[in-house]
């Protein structure tokens, strides 16, 4: 996603997303016993420039209501609806990476780049 992001390229991205994702739980809601997985990222959750407790779910963000990337989370976790209503188990993750001068997910020397007294 290392592009401008134009109201078409967001526009896109939504689509590709919430388009796929209900296609998915349409046939999760047909046949039941399949499982649906959908991933998105923490970034629902809004920026923070600090140190924060793990989220958990239910958390609302603190935020970013209004930004761009909430709005396509919040509709692309909405799309697995069909699924869920049909019984079938679904899965809203949120994955992201974490990465600090500490190690984090990379280690410490592939935070080299990074100016770790901005975190």
């Amino acid at each position: 996603m290392a592009r401008t992001w134009t109201e078409a390229y967001e526009a896109n991205m939504l689509q590709s997303r919430v388009e796929s994702t209900h296609a998915c739980a349409a046939l999760c809601a047909k046949q039941p016993a399949i499982q649906l997985i959908n991933a998105s990222s923490v970034h629902a959750y809004g920026v923070h420039a600090e140190d924060h407790p793990a989220f958990v779910e239910g958390d609302e963000p603190t935020d970013g209501k209004d930004c761009f990337l909430y709005e396509l989370f919040e509709q692309w976790e909405a799309a697995t609806s069909a699924a869920s209503a049909a019984g079938a188990r679904v899965a809203n993750l949120r994955i992201g990476v974490v990465l600090a001068s500490e190690g984090g997910a990379l280690g410490a020397r592939s935070c080299l780049g990074f100016r770790s007294e901005t975190w």
